[in-house]
C-alpha cells in the first residue's frame, strides 16, 4: 500500500499514485500542492477504511494516452544504457530490436495483457535460430532450428525488465511478463558448436605463432590454449592477477568496453598455470621491466599483454605510439589469430574455440568434470557436462559398467537330456 505524488516528465503535471491490495490508480491534479493535499487525504481514507479505489478510477481524469511498447521502450533506453552493464544493455537492446519491438512495438502497454505476452512467448518459440555455422557453405547443410529455451528466455527477461519500470512510473497496474517459465521450459537448447582444435593442431598453432608474430604473440596464443581464459579475461588480466610462488592466474575481471568489468559469473577464480606458460610468463615479465628501465621507467603498466598502441602523429609525421593500454583481442585475432592458423596450415576457428580447445583437451586427457569447471569458470558443473560431456572417454560405458550384476558367468557345457 502507499500514496506518492510524482510530476510526470513528458508534460509536467503533477499526478497522486496509489497503490492499494494490489491494485492502482492515478489522478491528475493541477499543482504540487493540490497534488499534496490530495495525497495527505487519500492516506487519512485509507487509515480509516473508507478508501474505495473504484471510486478513484471512476472520478480520475484520464492521465495522458498509454504509450506503445516501442515509444515507452524509446524513453527507457538513455536510461538503460546509463545504468546497466553495457553487455546487458547490449542484449536487452538486441532483444527488443530484433524480437519485441517487431511483434509488441504497436501496442498501447494498457492494452498489453498477460495473454497477448503469453502468445508472444508461443510465437518466440516458433522462430528460427540464427544458424552459427562460420561459413555461407556449412550454414547452408546446417539444420533449420528453433529459438533456444535460454534466448526465449532472455528475450522475456528484456521485456519484464521495462515493463517493471513501467509499473513503477504508474503506467501499469502490474507486469504481466512474471511467471512465464512454463511456457518455455520446454524449447529446445542450442549450444555454440564446440570446435576445438586437436593436440597436434595446437602444436603447430603454437610453432607457427613463434616463428612468425614473435615472442609476445605466442605468449597471448599459449595463455589462451593453455588456460581457456576468455578474450576478455586474456585482455583484463594484470601482473596482480599472477601468482607465480604458487603457478595460478587469479582471474578477477575482463576487459570490456574500454574499461575493466567483472567476470562473466562476476565471481573470480583460481587457474593453474602449466609449467611452460609459468616460465614465458617469468620471461615476459623481466623483457618488459628491462625494456621500461632503459627508457628511464621504475615501474611497467599492469596489464600483462599490451596493445601495440595508436600511433601519435605531430605535422603529418609518426613521432610515437600511445602504450599501457590492455591489448585489443579483436584486433589480435584478426592481425595475428586467423593468420597464424593459415600459417600452420590448421583450418580458421574462432577465437572462443581456443577455449574449447583447453576443456576437451583436459577432460580427454583425464581430468574430472569437476576440475574443468573449476578451471573454466562455470556457473554449475552441468554446464560442463552439458557442453563437453561427449570429450570424456568411455563415460558412458563406465556408467553402465558400474550397475550391479553378477559378474561374468562361466559358460555352462550342457550335456544330452538337458
Amino acid at each position: 500500500m502507499g500514496v506518492t505524488v510524482r510530476r510526470q516528465q513528458r508534460d509536467g503535471a503533477w499526478y497522486v499514485h496509489v497503490v492499494h491490495r494490489g491494485e492502482r490508480a492515478a489522478q491528475k491534479c493541477k499543482d504540487q500542492a493540490e497534488a499534496e493535499a490530495f495525497a495527505a487525504a487519500l492516506r487519512g481514507a485509507i487509515l480509516l477504511g473508507t478508501f474505495d479505489i473504484a471510486e478513484l478510477r471512476a472520478r480520475s481524469e484520464p492521465a495522458t494516452p498509454s504509450p506503445t511498447v516501442e515509444d515507452f521502450y524509446r524513453t527507457i533506453r538513455p536510461l538503460w544504457e546509463g545504468s546497466l552493464a553495457s553487455k546487458t544493455f547490449t542484449k536487452y537492446d538486441g532483444d527488443f530490436r530484433n524480437h519485441i519491438l517487431p511483434d509488441l512495438g504497436a501496442t498501447p502497454l494498457d492494452k498489453l495483457t498477460r495473454d497477448r505476452v503469453k502468445d508472444f512467448v508461443v510465437t518466440l518459440r516458433q522462430k528460427p535460430a540464427r544458424k552459427r555455422a562460420a561459413t555461407e557453405a556449412r550454414r547452408a547443410k546446417e539444420p533449420e532450428r528453433k529459438l533456444a529455451r535460454d534466448s526465449v528466455r532472455n528475450v522475456i527477461a528484456a521485456l519484464r525488465a521495462a515493463l517493471n519500470e513501467a509499473v513503477e512510473r504508474g503506467l501499469l497496474r502490474e507486469n504481466p511478463a512474471l511467471r512465464l517459465g512454463k511456457l518455455y521450459k520446454e524449447a529446445g537448447q542450442i549450444h555454440d558448436e564446440v570446435d576445438p582444435f586437436t593436440a597436434e593442431e595446437v602444436k603447430r598453432l603454437l610453432a607457427a605463432t613463434l616463428e612468425h608474430f614473435g615472442r609476445a604473440n605466442y605468449v597471448v596464443m599459449l595463455t589462451a590454449l593453455h588456460t581457456g581464459l576468455r578474450s576478455g579475461e586474456i585482455a583484463g588480466l594484470e601482473w596482480s592477477d599472477v601468482d607465480f610462488a604458487n603457478r595460478l592466474l587469479i582471474v578477477r575481471g575482463q576487459w570490456q568496453d574500454g574499461r575493466r568489468v567483472r567476470t562473466k559469473t562476476r565471481k573470480r577464480r583460481q587457474v593453474d598455470i602449466s609449467d611452460v606458460l609459468l616460465a614465458e610468463l617469468q620471461a615476459l615479465k623481466k623483457r618488459r621491466q628491462e625494456e621500461y628501465l632503459k627508457r628511464g621507467k621504475s615501474e611497467i603498466p599492469a596489464p600483462v599483454f599490451l596493445s601495440p598502441g595508436l600511433i601519435i602523429w605531430d605535422d603529418g609525421k609518426p613521432v610515437g605510439r600511445c602504450e599501457g593500454k590492455p591489448l585489443d583481442m579483436d584486433n589480435w585475432r584478426n592481425r595475428v589469430y586467423w593468420k597464424a592458423c593459415d600459417r600452420a596450415g590448421v583450418r580458421r576457428r574462432r577465437l572462443h574455440d581456443t577455449r574449447h580447445t583447453f576443456a576437451s583437451i583436459l577432460l580427454m586427457n583425464g581430468e574430472s568434470p569437476a576440475y574443468v569447471r573449476d578451471q573454466m569458470g562455470h556457473s554449475s558443473i552441468k554446464v560442463t557436462v552439458d557442453v563437453y560431456g561427449h570429450f570424456i572417454p568411455g563415460a558412458n560405458r563406465a556408467a553402465v559398467n558400474k550397475l550391479p550384476s553378477l559378474g561374468a558367468l562361466k559358460a555352462k557345457t550342457t550335456t544330452a537330456g538337458e
